[in-house]
């Protein structure tokens, strides 16, 4: 069994090998598509699973990156736990699409919603846990280090951004903002936390599926990256490692995959 990327634009995952056969789904180009047992039965095509389904690829437009093995990650630098992180790249390409085209239609009604934060590293989160708890504030997360979709790239906090300020008001006119944003996000394969209003996140993943290690299909490099380094830092760190340690076992190296 193999890992592979997409190389073009767009790329068909077909129901056999052939052009002319049924496109299952469309792969950007950066794509991670895993390779099944028999990832080789036809000339010129590729077998593998993307996003939980399998078919053909056209072989000429995937790069081979490497075996299943596990493999070392580098340690990156220290987190800032104050500071909130944006970036939507290092999201997991399904809930980056999904979060982006939840924007759009929230902004075209007219309603004001951003990032408020995206990724979060599992030291801000253990960092957030502590308000309330072990530091001074109110409490607001439930979710200790590891226990958040939003370590996993699949999550992220829309929040209301109104002449310049943040808003969390679920009062008055905006209250029909709020209750838009949840419906919103439901019809685009996302769900939302009854104690947690701006939390969105991926549906149909269970948290214990994320601390086995088990991934949803399709990432690309830079939710990678952001996972994998997170995790070497928190090992390295000398506090319990994260159980999504078993991604490296599933994952090809972080240096094959910048290349």
């Amino acid at each position: 069994m193999a890992i592979y990327r997409v190389t073009a634009s767009l790329l068909h995952l077909r129901t056999s090998a052939d052009r002319a056969s049924n496109s299952l789904a469309i792969m950007k180009a950066g794509t991670i598509i895993s390779g099944t047992a028999d990832d080789s039965p036809t000339p010129g095509w590729t077998r593998g699973r993307w996003n939980g389904i399998e078919g053909y690829a056209a072989s000429q437009f995937l790069e081979r990156l490497a075996a299943l093995d596990p493999v070392p990650v580098t340690v990156g630098p220290p987190v800032n736990v104050d500071r909130r992180d944006v970036d939507m790249a290092k999201l997991h390409p399904i809930v980056r699409d999904s979060v982006a085209q939840l924007l759009r239609v929230l902004n075209d009604k007219a309603m004001p919603f951003r990032v408020f934060e995206a990724y979060r590293a599992p030291e801000r989160q253990r960092h957030l846990h502590a308000q309330g708890r072990s530091r001074p504030g109110m409490i607001i997360t439930r979710a200790r280090a590891w226990e958040s979709y939003h370590q996993y790239g699949l999550a992220a906090d829309i929040v209301l951004f109104v002449e310049g300020k943040w808003s969390w008001d679920t009062s008055g006119a905006r209250a029909a903002m709020w209750k838009e944003l949840q419906v919103a996000a439901a019809s685009l394969g996302l769900e939302t936390l009854s104690f947690e209003r701006p939390h969105v996140q991926l549906k149909g993943v269970a948290l214990s599926q994320l601390l086995a290690g088990r991934m949803p299909d399709g990432g690309d490099v830079s939710w990678f990256n952001a996972l994998s380094e997170a995790a070497a830092r928190w090992t390295a760190a000398g506090g319990s490692p994260p159980p999504p340690s078993g991604l490296l076992a599933e994952r090809p190296p972080l240096d094959q995959l910048a290349s």
